[in-house]
């Protein structure tokens, strides 16, 4: 939102109905979809909570896990494949870029699974995302182990709390396709 002596301007409360989902070219083009911004290179670590991004591959009913190798007090907790955005980087790129380095594999990413989940005692703001293999097989390069996990599997690793509520929209969403109409 604007603010200053131009928020009240014409001109501002044009642009900013203009990016009003489903209002103006822009907020036509992605009614339904989060925006995916860059990251801000004058943010400065410890002023706001970082962006940090997670995949959660898909393969039909299946997600893709990955147990974290280290840090020692988080090894052997699950996650979804991810990490930490770059200055001028988009979700999208920071996604792809660490599913290549972490899993040698390339993606493409599609919509958020739920909304910011805050991680890392409030240091970390995760964003997971839908996502599906582009090309590869993922290899765990960082991870000590990974795992397709089926909706009624998902509760038998023990996930990262700051991941517990995508792995719950998860399920709901795996589950709510279960249960609509068969042909």
């Amino acid at each position: 939102m604007l603010t200053g002596h131009h928020a009240s301007s014409s001109f501002a409360r044009k642009i900013t109905k203009r990016l009003q989902p489903g209002n103006g070219p822009i907020g036509r083009l992605l009614p339904h979809r989060p925006r995916l911004l860059p990251v801000s290179e004058a943010s400065t670590p410890g002023s706001v909570p970082r962006i940090v991004v997670g995949a959660a591959i898909r393969d039909g009913r299946a997600i893709l896990a990955a147990a974290r190798a280290y840090p020692p007090a988080l090894a052997g907790l699950w996650e979804f494949p991810g990490g930490k955005l770059e200055p001028g980087e988009t979700e999208a790129e920071a996604l792809r870029r660490e599913c290549r380095e972490e899993l040698g594999v390339d993606i493409t990413v599609g919509e958020r699974v739920t909304g910011d989940l805050s991680t890392g005692d409030g240091r970390h703001l995760l964003r997971v995302y839908y996502a599906a293999l582009a090309g590869g097989e993922p290899h765990a390069k960082e991870h000590a182990e990974l795992r397709w996990l089926r909706p009624e599997e998902l509760d038998s690793v023990p996930w990262l709390p700051g991941n517990r509520p995508a792995v719950d929209a998860i399920r709901e969403a795996l589950g709510a396709e279960d249960s609509g109409p068969r042909p």
